[in-house]
């Protein structure tokens, strides 16, 4: 899972701090009924606690996923979160690393803390052995350089495909270095945050 709190300052991370104490929460309260966890419904508790704290004054996104390490099927729910890509090494096997083999996982959804009550939908998509996951937050498309230019979702995505033949650990931190390297000595104005998930089968 992967969340990002709007604005910035000490506002921003008490809602963070607030966000990662019921994640918590509300996922050992599954502990032992694993087989009955929905995103759709853990997006609906996160968002009561979130709405208990802040009353709308400050709202995150949030984008969940529950993978069934046996059978691949993976579970989602969005909370108004940026779509994260899925890059399908099962189709692009033998083939030129290519933009046609990332399938983007588009579903809209209110942001959490918005209004109490919310409801949230959920899908699933199956994921094949050597297909890699990429959830991020907005700081990186948005990253900006000195002359003000956009990383932009663009450039992102070319990084991720041409250098997704890298073992996960390294291609972290090749998304990360080639967003850096974009921005210059430009201050950063936001997080750049993301986590890649490889299904082994």
């Amino acid at each position: 899972m992967i969340g990002d709190a709007t604005g910035h300052g000490a506002g921003a991370a008490l809602v963070t701090a607030a966000a990662r104490s019921a994640v918590s929460t509300i996922s050992y309260s599954y502990k032992g009924r694993e087989s009955e966890f929905s995103t759709a419904e853990f997006l609906k508790l996160m968002n009561h606690a979130l709405y208990e704290t802040t009353r709308g004054q400050i709202l995150m996104t949030f984008f969940c996923a529950c993978i069934d390490l046996q059978t691949g099927k993976m579970r989602y729910s969005n909370a108004g979160h940026d779509f994260p890509w899925i890059y399908r090494r099962s189709k692009a096997k033998g083939q030129t690393p290519s933009k046609k083999f990332v399938e983007s996982l588009v579903m809209k959804g209110h942001h959490i803390g918005k209004q109490d009550e919310l409801s949230f939908d959920e899908q699933e998509v199956v994921l094949y052995k050597g297909d890699k996951l990429l959830m991020f937050s907005d700081g990186i498309p948005e990253l900006l350089n000195l002359e003000g230019d956009e990383y932009g979702s663009s450039r992102f995505l070319r990084s991720f495909v041409q250098n997704i033949d890298q073992p996960v650990g390294q291609l972290k931190d090749t998304l990360v270095k080639s967003a850096l390297a974009f921005a210059g000595e430009a201050k950063l104005e936001d997080d750049l945050t993301l986590v890649l998930v490889e299904y082994t089968g």
